[in-house]
C-alpha cells in the first residue's frame, strides 16, 4: 500500500485517495473556464512521485526529502509526447512556476527543461501512472485575443490550471491533516441579501432633502439598470468625486452578478492608505462574514491556536466580496509563486471593480490591460473602471476588440450640475507668499508634490499661525499615527475650529474629508481633480465660496521633483492655457491624457518588456523572469517599525527577545514607515535603527520620530509619491 500523508496522530492517507480528491477539486475549479478535463488530468497525476520507495521511506520513517513533483510531469509527457501544460503545473506545484528553459539545459537545472531530464526514482507500482487515452481529448477552450498574443494566452491558461492544482492540493491535504479546520466555502452565497441591504441604504439617502444625495441615488440607480442588462464586458463609471462611486459601483456589481450568475465581486483599490475605509463601509453594510479585506497590512490571525475563517479565506479568496489592492490583484496574475497563485482561479467568473483606476502605473498599462482583456475574453469576468478622470484605456483595449461601455450615458451633464468648487490659477507662489494666503482662511488644506516641501510649509505655517491648529500628513508617519491625525482633523472641521493641514498626495485618493478651501501645487490633472474632491465634498457651501487654487512652487522646491511629475505638471499648464480652469469639462481631461500618452511614448507603457517575455515560445516561457519584472511598486523600501504606542512597544520587545509570532509582525505593519535604501543607510550610520533577524528593522532612537511630522529621516531625496 502506498501513502500520501501521515497525520500527527499516526493516521495515514492512501495515495489513491489523495489523487482522487485533488483531481475532483481541480476539475471543479477548472470547469469555470472550460478546462474540467485538464483539471482532472493534472490533479490525478500531480503526486505520482510519492509512489516511490524514497518518498515512502521519507513519510513512514522520517527519511531524507525526496522530489516527488518531477516524476508526474515526466510520466504525462512520456504518455502523450508533448504535454507542456500539465508538465509546467505538475513539475512546479511545490517550487512555483519555473522558466521553461532551453534544450541545452542539463538534468537538474532549475528550469522545466532541466527538471524533465532529471533522473527520478523508479515507481513502486504502475497503478497510478497515466495510460494511453488518459489525456483529455479537448484542449482548454481558450482563444488567443489576437494572432500576436498566442503565447501570452498559453501563459495565462498555465497559470489558471496551476492555480487550480495548487489550491486543490492545499485544500485536500488540509482536509486530511486538519479535519477540524475552520474553513468555509462561500460558493453558494445568496447575493440577493446584499442587494436588499444596499437598497435599504439608498432608500435612506433618497429621504434626504439635499440635492447631492438625490444625485448620488440617481447615479446608483443608473448603475443598477446597466448591471441588470447582463451583458459581459468592460464598463466605465465616469462621475465626479464625492458622488458615491463606492456604493454606486457595488450597485452595478450586485445587479450584474445576479443577472449573469457570476460567483463573486472583487473590489480593487490603488493603495492600502484608503482600502480600510472602503472595506469597512462594505462590512458595515453587508456583514463581517461576507467581506474579505486582503492586503499587506491586514491581520486575521487569532490569539489562540484556532485559525480564523477569514485568514483561511485570504489564502484563496473564497469569499463573496473581496476588497484588495492593485498590487495584490495584478501580482496574482503575473506571479510564479505557489502561495500567491492559489487565489487566481477564484478570480474567474467574477465582477471586478477597479476604483480610482487612473492610479494604475503607466509603465505597466499594456500588461495590465492585456490581463484584464484575458479575464474578460476567456475567463467570464466583467470589469468596471471607476474614476473621476477616466483615462482612455480604449487605446490599449481596441487591439483585443473589447469596447468600453459607459454606465452613465451623459456624464458631462453630471459634471456640469455638480460644480461644487471654483478653480483658479494662482501662478507661481513662494512658500512665504503661499502661507500668507492662509491667514484669511478658517480651515485650509494645502497639498504639495514632495515630503520635503510639505514639511517646510508645515513648519512655516506653525510658526506664523501659532493660534491655529496645524497638521502635517505624510507616509513618514505610521498608519496608526495618520489615522489619529485624520480623526483630529475631522473633529476640527466638524466643530468649525481653525486648522491648517499640509499634506502630500496621500490625502487625495478616497480620504473622506471636507474642507472649504484647498491649495494644490501644479501636477497632473487627475491629481488636481482628486484634490478638489476634498473641498466642499458634501456640497453644503456655494461653489463660489469653495475655492481650489492651483499654484506653482518656486524653483528651489520644484527642481528636485522627478521627471514624471514635472512632465505631468507641464502638460497641465499647457491645458490650462487652452481651456482655462474648467476641470468639470471632460474635454479638458481627455486632452490632458492625449498629450500625456503621446509624451510618454508607446514603449513606456510596458517599460519592463512584460509582453515580449510573454511572447516567448511555450516551451521556453520565462515564468520566473516575468514575475521578477512585474512589480507595481518598484521600490517599496524597507519597513522601519516604530514604537509608537504601548501595543507597538510590547510587540517590539517580543521581537527583541526572539519570541514572537507571525501574527505580531502583521499587527506591527500599521506601525511601520517605509524608507529607501539610502535613507536606511543614513539611519544606520547614525545608530538610529537596529537590524534584527529576518531583515527586521526597529527604530532605536525615539527622538527620530516626531508626534508632529513622523520619522525624521534627514535626506528625503526625491521622496514625492506618498500614498
Amino acid at each position: 500500500m502506498v501513502f500520501a500523508h501521515r497525520r500527527d496522530d499516526g493516521k495515514l492517507e492512501q495515495l489513491g485517495e489523495h489523487l482522487y480528491s485533488v483531481a475532483s477539486r481541480c476539475a471543479s475549479f477548472a470547469d469555470y473556464f472550460g478546462a474540467r478535463e485538464w483539471g482532472a488530468y493534472i490533479g490525478r497525476f500531480h503526486d505520482l512521485g510519492k509512489n516511490t520507495a524514497g518518498f515512502q521511506h521519507r513519510l513512514l520513517e522520517d527519511g531524507e526529502k525526496v522530489d516527488h513533483s518531477t516524476a508526474g510531469a515526466q510520466a504525462v509527457c512520456e504518455n502523450t509526447g508533448d504535454s507542456l501544460i500539465p508538465a509546467y503545473c505538475i513539475a512546479c506545484h511545490h517550487s512555483g512556476l519555473l522558466n521553461g528553459g532551453t534544450k541545452a539545459d542539463v538534468a537538474g537545472s532549475s528550469t522545466l527543461s532541466g527538471r524533465m531530464k532529471k533522473e527520478c526514482l523508479p515507481l513502486l507500482s504502475s497503478d497510478y501512472s497515466p495510460k494511453p487515452g488518459d489525456q483529455p481529448i479537448h484542449n482548454p477552450s481558450i482563444s488567443p485575443l489576437c494572432t500576436s498574443f498566442v503565447s501570452p494566452a498559453f501563459a495565462m491558461v498555465v497559470r489558471m490550471l496551476f492555480s487550480c492544482l495548487v489550491d486543490a492540493d492545499f485544500l485536500s491535504t488540509e482536509e486530511f491533516m486538519q479535519p477540524d479546520c475552520n474553513r468555509r466555502s462561500m460558493d453558494d452565497y445568496d447575493f440577493s441579501i446584499c442587494s436588499r441591504k444596499l437598497e435599504a441604504c439608498y432608500r435612506s439617502f433618497s429621504q434626504g432633502k439635499d440635492e447631492l444625495n438625490r444625485l448620488r441615488t440617481g447615479i446608483a440607480e443608473q448603475c443598477r439598470k446597466q448591471g441588470e442588462k447582463g451583458e459581459g464586458g468592460i464598463y466605465s463609471l465616469y462621475v465626479p468625486t464625492g458622488t458615491g462611486k463606492t456604493l454606486a459601483s457595488m450597485n452595478f456589481a450586485l445587479a450584474h452578478l445576479q443577472a449573469t450568475k457570476k460567483r463573486r465581486i472583487i473590489y480593487v483599490i490603488p493603495f492600502t492608505s484608503i482600502i480600510e475605509q472602503n472595506a469597512q463601509v462594505f462590512r458595515n453594510l453587508f456583514g463581517e462574514d461576507v467581506v474579505l479585506e486582503h492586503h499587506c497590512n491586514v491581520d486575521y490571525q487569532t490569539d489562540g491556536d484556532e485559525v480564523s475563517f477569514l485568514q483561511l479565506a485570504s489564502e484563496n479568496w473564497d469569499m463573496p466580496i473581496v476588497v484588495t489592492t492593485n498590487v495584490q490583484f495584478f501580482d496574482s496574475l503575473f506571479t510564479n509563486k505557489v502561495s500567491k497563485s492559489r487565489k487566481l482561479h477564484n478570480i474567474v467568473d467574477s465582477v471586478i471593480i477597479f476604483d480610482e483606476v487612473q492610479m494604475l502605473p503607466t509603465t505597466y498599462l499594456v500588461p495590465c490591460m492585456y490581463a484584464v482583456a484575458e479575464l474578460v475574453k476567456n475567463y467570464s469576468c466583467s470589469v468596471l473602471f471607476c474614476s473621476a478622470t477616466q483615462p482612455p484605456f480604449s487605446h490599449f483595449l481596441q487591439k483585443f476588440s473589447i469596447p468600453i461601455t459607459q454606465v452613465i450615458g451623459d456624464s458631462t451633464r453630471i459634471f456640469q450640475t455638480l460644480r461644487r468648487v471654483t478653480y483658479n490659477d494662482e501662478g507661481q507662489l513662494t512658500d512665504v507668499q503661499l502661507v500668507s494666503r492662509f491667514v484669511s482662511e478658517t480651515q485650509v488644506l494645502c497639498i504639495v508634490n514632495s515630503k520635503k516641501h510639505a514639511k517646510h510649509l508645515f513648519e512655516l505655517a506653525r510658526k506664523n499661525y501659532p493660534n491655529s491648529k496645524c497638521f502635517y500628513l505624510t507616509t513618514n508617519m505610521c498608519a496608526v499615527h495618520r489615522s489619529m491625525r485624520l480623526d483630529e482633523i475631522r473633529k476640527c472641521l466638524s466643530a468649525g475650529v481653525s486648522c491648517i493641514v499640509i499634506s502630500t498626495s496621500l490625502i487625495e485618493a478616497g480620504v473622506d474629508i471636507d474642507f472649504p478651501r484647498v491649495f494644490r501645487e501644479l501636477t497632473g490633472v487627475d491629481s488636481i481633480v482628486q484634490s478638489a474632491g476634498r473641498c466642499n465634498r458634501e456640497g453644503k457651501r456655494a461653489s463660489g465660496k469653495s475655492i481650489v487654487s492651483i499654484f506653482e512652487a518656486d524653483e528651489k522646491e520644484s527642481g528636485s521633483i522627478p521627471r514624471q511629475i514635472r512632465q505631468q505638471a507641464a502638460i497641465t499648464k499647457m491645458i490650462l492655457a487652452n481651456y482655462g480652469c474648467d476641470f468639470n469639462n471632460p474635454e479638458l481631461v481627455s486632452q490632458y491624457y492625449t498629450r500625456l500618452y503621446a509624451a510618454r511614448g508607446e514603449e513606456n507603457f510596458d517599460a519592463k518588456g512584460i509582453m515580449k517575455l510573454l511572447s516567448s515560445s511555450p516551451s521556453a516561457m520565462p515564468f520566473e523572469k516575468i514575475a521578477e519584472a512585474f512589480s507595481l511598486i518598484d521600490d517599496n523600501g524597507t519597513p522601519v517599525f516604530i514604537p509608537f504606542d504601548a501595543t507597538a512597544r510590547l510587540i517590539i520587545e517580543d521581537i527583541r527577545s526572539g519570541w514572537y509570532a507571525r501574527s505580531e509582525l502583521r499587527k506591527l505593519q500599521r506601525y511601520s514607515v517605509n524608507v529607501h535604501h539610502w535613507q536606511l543607510e543614513e539611519l544606520q550610520k547614525e545608530h538610529a535603527v537596529m537590524l534584527l533577524g529576518d531583515n527586521l528593522c526597529i527604530l532605536e532612537d525615539p527622538s527620530r520620530y516626531s508626534q508632529d511630522t513622523g520619522l525624521e529621516i534627514g535626506n528625503q531625496g526625491n521622496a514625492f509619491f506618498d500614498c
